[in-house]
């Protein structure tokens, strides 16, 4: 099977992160037979808490990794 790897830049993103992540789970339902998905967030030193909520999803998500 292929792999589909999603690079997400982000910075101040702590309002965006979870509805990125439920339209493209639904999205990665609908091709589970043909793509594997791989999500790489990328934080660029935000402000907010969104490296608090990327360290959340990595834990809950095995398939996402954030870097900082």
């Amino acid at each position: 099977m292929k792999t589909l790897a999603i690079v997400v830049p982000c910075y101040n993103e702590e309002e965006t992160i979870h509805p990125f992540l439920e339209a493209s789970q639904a999205v990665e339902k609908q091709m589970a037979n043909q793509l594997a998905f791989n999500y790489y967030f990328v934080n660029d030193g935000s402000k907010d808490k969104t490296l608090e909520i990327l360290r959340q999803v990595s834990k809950q998500c095995s398939l996402s990794i954030f870097l900082t």
